[in-house]
Parts: structure tokens; C-alpha cells; sequence
């Protein structure tokens, strides 16, 4: 019995002995995954393996590399795994306006937010980067509040601006004119805040428009107020030359308005700026080189220009017609009268007046835009003027969309290249049936609009001729069989066998 329990006593020392010794094993292995861990988490699974030896793909697994650098790894998976989770969580994006810069769009969703694509070199998409995109990218928040979404957004030439919820004003993009307008002359690839400037405390912005280099808004209390480059009159405060540039915004001049007259509207081209007056008439300043200011000037000198608002004549509208919009570009400027006709004064390189009677020349007053394709009766319910292209394109009151001008790109949208000093009427394209245009934007070889589903759809950029859909999201990426979805089923599968067969190769 005694020799029984000493053998008891043994046996449960080396019992705890040996699971001390297990947990110290235990505890070194951990301390090495730890260390292997910390040693290797910046670099991908193959990175760690004879397959970086030779980073070279062929074209049967070159769509698995999600990140270009050259390998087909585990890192690329949890790319994938990203876009996976962000298709399974993703909700369409459904647009309600969309504003085209020189070679970059924005649009507003019905949320609030800012999603730009295109170009990217200065930060005009907003997102923190300078990579460009062919898809919707959101604009990062910036320095706006935690609540504050975006009521309005206006892309410029290289540089986008957004009116807040707050009735601040949100800019982003190139700045060496300070068209950002919030004190400095440094670019930004996010979202910083425009300064109060000449502004009254308390006066807030209603309205923004972001042009080539400058930019103008409209405050609570019924003035203007523009930033940026202020050569040629620009910015409308009485000043002209490098000198008259402001990174703050300046008070726009009273100028030919009579007194109390205050401004409902404004838009800004690439070196004018027009607005419509609560009187309903249009008033304009800056370059006022081929007619641009629609005053009837004759003065046509390359450093014509006003630095305060002069009246636009009333040109081909019949009396009482008084202005309900305005749109100002590069080289000609457009408006919709009360009439619900269309008229345009300036430059009509390419038939860009839409009068129907010249391809090219001049008008420094406002002639009528011709009705065109348009049926019998079709108005006009907004107007939007081209950049350097010289084209329009407006949304007639049958939903449909009509253009003019230039079309050696496809900007006009009906399917052909040639221009047109008429409206015509821009196809259905990728549009549903039964889709119509709600919002209309042009700018320089391309225009996009928003269909009545929500969705936005471009054309021009010398690709397409008639309308196609704006592609949602950044996880289309991982849509490896171009199916419109991102699934394990098949996406993940065509991408495990990229990884395989780079292993092999490798």
C-alpha cells in the first residue's frame, strides 16, 4: 500500500512537471508566431516565399493582382475580400445632380454625399488621393463637421467646390489662383472650408459655381461673392489684374443693378461670370472678348473686359421676357427666358448659339436658340453651357435632352460626330426605357446628366456618342467575370485560380 502511494506521488509530480513544461512550449511558440508576425505584416504571403523570386504575370492571372505589385497574393485576396464585403453592403448610388469639370464629374446623391471620377492629378475627386478613377469615388468629409453632407456640387477645371448643409462652403482640387478660397494657395485633396471673407457675419452661401480659375456663390443676403483668379475683371469687385487675385471671397461690385437689386442666380465660365437678378434680368462681368458679356459691346480688344456687372441687352427676347436661369462658359453664355425659350450670346465656334443660321461667328447680344428636334411646344426647363468645346445641351420640358454646337468628340450625344448649329435630340443610349433627364452638365468633350431612375449617364470624351451608365462603386473591381456582381461563386473562384496558376508559374 505505501509503495502504491509513492508511486501516486511520483507519477503527479512528473504530471505537473510535464504540464509546466507545455505551457512554456506553448508559451515559446506563441512568442514566435508573435514575432514572425510583427516581422512580416507589411509584406504579402508571397513576399515570404520563393514566388517573389519571379514577380512576373502572365495574362491568365494579371486581373488577380489588385494592388500592381506585380505578385498574386494573399493580400490581393483580402483586396478582394474588401470588395467582396463592400458589394455585399453596397446600396446604388442614386444621383440627383451631376456637375462636369475639364476632365473630371461630380455628382450628389440623395444622402448628401460627394462621389467624383475622372482625373485626379491635383485632388479634384476629393477622396485624399491623386489617383484617377474610372468609377465613383466618395469625396472624403474633410474638414466639415461630423453631420454636414453636401446640398449643391460644382466641379471646376481642375478643382471641385460643394455648398454645405451648414450653408458653408466646402472646395478641393488645384488652388494656385486660390480658387479654394480659404486663405491659402495650396492644393488639397480633401475637402477644406471656404473663408468668411468680405462676407457679413452671419451671411452664409444659398448657391456655388466653380469655373477655370475662380470661383463665385451666392450669399444669404442676396450678393455675390467670388475668389480666385481676379484677372480681366473676374471676380466683379472693381478690380482687374494679378493684383485683383483673393484667396477670401471679395464682394461682387452693385455695378449696373439698379439699387436693391440682389442676385438669384449665378454661374461662372472660364474668364466671366453672369447671374440673374431678382429684377429677372441678367447681369455679367469679366472677359467681354467676342460678346461673352451679351451687353451689345463692340469693344473687342484681347483685354476688353468689365469689372462690374454691365446689364445683358435684351437682345432677340421679346419684351417682358425676363431671364429664369443662366449658364456661363469658355466661350458663349446661354440662358432660359421666362418664356421657356433658349437664348445665347457670345462665340459660336461649331454652332454653339443654336440659332440655325451660322456654324462660326459672334453675337454680343442674345439670340434665339432654334426649336430644333424639339416638338411643337417643347420648352426649355434648364440650360448648360460647354467649356472650350463651345457645345450646349439643355432638357426640354418632354424629359428628353437636346444639344448643340461642337461634336467631334460625341458631346451632343445623338449618335453621330457631326456638329449641329440646331438642337438635336440626345438618344436614349443605355438608358431604360421610359427614363428621362431630370439634370443636365457640360463641360469641354463630354456631358453627363441624371436619369429619372436615379442614375447618371455620360457621353462624349471621343468614346461614346450616345449616353452609357456611370458604374457604382469602387468594388467593381473584384468583378473578375464582368457579370455586375461580386461573389464567391465565381469571382472568388477565378481569382483562386490566378493565385494558383501564378504559383505555379512562380
Amino acid at each position: 500500500m505505501n509503495r502504491t502511494l509513492e508511486k501516486i506521488k511520483v507519477f503527479t509530480k512528473d504530471k505537473k512537471k510535464v504540464v509546466v513544461l507545455l505551457v512554456i512550449l506553448f508559451l515559446l511558440l506563441g512568442l514566435s508566431f508573435t514575432v514572425l508576425y510583427l516581422t512580416n505584416r507589411d509584406s504579402s504571403f508571397d513576399s515570404r516565399s520563393r514566388a517573389s523570386n519571379t514577380p512576373s504575370l502572365g495574362p491568365e492571372n494579371v486581373n488577380g493582382d489588385f494592388n500592381d505589385d506585380g505578385k498574386v497574393s494573399m493580400e490581393d485576396f483580402r483586396l478582394w475580400l474588401g470588395f467582396y464585403r463592400g458589394y455585399k453592403g453596397h446600396k446604388d448610388i442614386t444621383f440627383k445632380s451631376i456637375s462636369s469639370g475639364s476632365h473630371h464629374s461630380c455628382g450628389l446623391d440623395s444622402s448628401g454625399n460627394g462621389y467624383c471620377w475622372g482625373y485626379n492629378k491635383h485632388g479634384e475627386l476629393g477622396n485624399g488621393s491623386t489617383t484617377d478613377s474610372n468609377t465613383p469615388v466618395l469625396v472624403s468629409q474633410g474638414v466639415r463637421p461630423a453631420e454636414v453632407t453636401f446640398s449643391s456640387i460644382s466641379a471646376g477645371s481642375s478643382y471641385t467646390c460643394a455648398l454645405g448643409t451648414d450653408g458653408n462652403a466646402y472646395c478641393w482640387g488645384y488652388n494656385v489662383y486660390g480658387q479654394l478660397g480659404n486663405g491659402s494657395l495650396d492644393s488639397s485633396n480633401v475637402p477644406v472650408l471656404v473663408s468668411q471673407g468680405e462676407r457679413p457675419t452671419g451671411v452664409t452661401f444659398s448657391s456655388i459655381s466653380a469655373g477655370s480659375s475662380h470661383t463665385c456663390a451666392l450669399g444669404t443676403d442676396g450678393n455675390a461673392y467670388c475668389w480666385g483668379c481676379g484677372r480681366l475683371g473676374k471676380l466683379g469687385n472693381g478690380a482687374s489684374g494679378p493684383e485683383a487675385d483673393s484667396n477670401v471671397p471679395v464682394l461682387v461690385s452693385q455695378g449696373e443693378r439698379p439699387a436693391g437689386v440682389t442676385f438669384s442666380s449665378i454661374s461662372v465660365g472660364s474668364s466671366h461670370t453672369c447671374a440673374v437678378g431678382s429684377d429677372g434680368n441678367g447681369y455679367c462681368w469679366g472677359y467681354s472678348y467676342n460678346g461673352l458679356l451679351g451687353n451689345g459691346s463692340t469693344t473687342n480688344s484681347n483685354t476688353a473686359h468689365s469689372t462690374t456687372p454691365v446689364l445683358v441687352s435684351q437682345g432677340a427676347r421679346p419684351a417682358g421676357v425676363t431671364f429664369s436661369s443662366i449658364s456661363a462658359s469658355w466661350r458663349h453664355t446661354c440662358g432660359i427666358g421666362s418664356d421657356g425659350n433658349g437664348y445665347c450670346w457670345g462665340d459660336s465656334g461649331g454652332g454653339g448659339l443654336g440659332d440655325g443660321t451660322r456654324f462660326y461667328g459672334v453675337s454680343n447680344i442674345p439670340v434665339l436658340v432654334s426649336q430644333g428636334e424639339r416638338p411643337a411646344g417643347v420648352t426649355f426647363i434648364s440650360i448648360s453651357v460647354g467649356g472650350l468645346g463651345g457645345n450646349t445641351c439643355g432638357i426640354g420640358s418632354d424629359g428628353n435632352g437636346y444639344c448643340w454646337g461642337y461634336n467631334v468628340y460625341g458631346q451632343l450625344g445623338n449618335g453621330s460626330l457631326d456638329s449641329s448649329n440646331v438642337p438635336v435630340l440626345v438618344s436614349q443610349g443605355e438608358r431604360p426605357t421610359g427614363v428621362t433627364f431630370v439634370s443636365i452638365g457640360v463641360q469641354e468633350s463630354r456631358t453627363c446628366g441624371v436619369g429619372s431612375d436615379g442614375n447618371g449617364y455620360c457621353w462624349g470624351g471621343g468614346r461614346h456618342n450616345v449616353p452609357v451608365l456611370v458604374k457604382q462603386g469602387e468594388y467593381k473591381k473584384g468583378d473578375l467575370n464582368n457579370d455586375g456582381k461580386v461573389n464567391i461563386e465565381e469571382d472568388f473562384i477565378l481569382w483562386l485560380q490566378a493565385y494558383r496558376e501564378y504559383k505555379r508559374r512562380n
